[in-house]
């Protein structure tokens, strides 16, 4: 059996996570949540970032994301090389958008020189939600009306930073999930996957 990989990217409450466990469900998949990853190792590390995130400096943070892209990305294309179907939460774009303040060019020279593997995906899709619907859901997920405040600042960069998606995954689909409910973006990406 020929595996796969399904990257599915996209900021806080564009319905990523959500779209990634049905897909593995659908398609008796590996849901693989970057960059948390399977790993002790990755998903140590990633606790020791978001831990300590206010302490770190962004260059930093960048680099331990980079650490565990790494572990994760050679463990999914190992995956898939077995045969494996998998449906990866976030890569790459998601920490440039997040964790960086360099260019494209610039990023991709750190990717090189911190030999972080390419992920050997199959179908990338960018999940996309204008600001106003990204707090919405914000808001309507918390108790206490109170949000990241860290996010709340850089959401306008994140979302400009979500719009440079072709130059990290040149045939990736962007699905705007302003208006769909999550079975009519599931929908509209198993169309495109046609099954």
């Amino acid at each position: 059996m020929k595996g796969k990989i399904i990257l599915i990217e996209g900021s806080e409450a564009t319905g990523k996570s959500t779209v990634s466990k049905e897909l593995a469900i659908d398609f008796i998949g590996v849901n693989y949540h970057n960059p948390a990853g399977r790993t002790k190792q990755s998903n140590d590390l990633y606790e020791y970032i978001k831990e300590n995130a206010n302490a770190l400096s962004s260059d930093s943070m960048l680099l331990l994301m980079l650490s565990t892209h790494i572990t994760n990305i050679n463990e999914m294309n190992a995956l898939k090389a077995s045969g494996e179907t998998v449906i990866c939460d976030r890569s790459i774009l998601s920490s440039f958008a997040y964790n960086s303040d360099y260019s494209v060019a610039d990023f991709k020279r750190l990717l090189k020189y911190a030999k972080v593997p390419e992920l050997q995906y199959d179908h990338a899709f960018v999940l996309q939600s204008s600001k106003q619907t990204i707090i919405d859901r914000l808001y309507s997920r918390t108790e206490n009306d109170t949000l990241d405040e860290v996010f709340l600042n850089k959401i306008d960069k994140i979302l400009d930073r979500y719009k440079e998606s072709k130059s990290f995954y040149k045939d990736c689909i962007e699905v705007n999930t302003d208006t769909k409910d999550i079975d009519s973006v599931l929908r509209t990406i198993k169309r495109k996957l046609k099954c």
